[in-house]
């Protein structure tokens, strides 16, 4: 699925930057843009909350 949407979504990024002239503000001034980065960035933090959580209970259970 990388493989075929990879593609795409260089084409897109590309010729998004083209439009914009090379600047990256045009992926945080449209609405939808902005949600999807949010999205990104909790998902993200999720990841990282998830995984201090999973260390701090194996290291509680090694020296118990």
């Amino acid at each position: 699925m990388a493989f075929v949407l990879g593609r795409i979504l260089e084409e897109r990024f590309r010729q998004a930057l083209l439009i914009s002239h090379g600047s990256f503000t045009i992926f945080f001034t449209r609405p939808i843009s902005a949600m999807m980065l949010g999205l990104v960035a909790i998902i993200i933090v999720f990841s990282l909350v998830m995984s201090i959580v999973k260390f701090r209970r194996t290291r509680q259970q090694v020296t118990a």
